[in-house]
């Protein structure tokens, strides 16, 4: 699975959800933190 396509099912996991904000920052944490943990390896 492409990057692309992950990220497409990611956005509309989120928008099925009744609080897609919620989700988007979760998601945004997430993504920081694995973006970060891969440059500090």
């Amino acid at each position: 699975m492409s990057i692309l396509s992950l990220g497409m099912g990611i956005v509309w996991f989120v928008l099925q959800q009744p609080m897609p904000w919620l989700w988007a920052a979760v998601g945004l944490r997430l993504a920081l933190a694995s973006t970060g943990n891969q440059v500090m390896a």
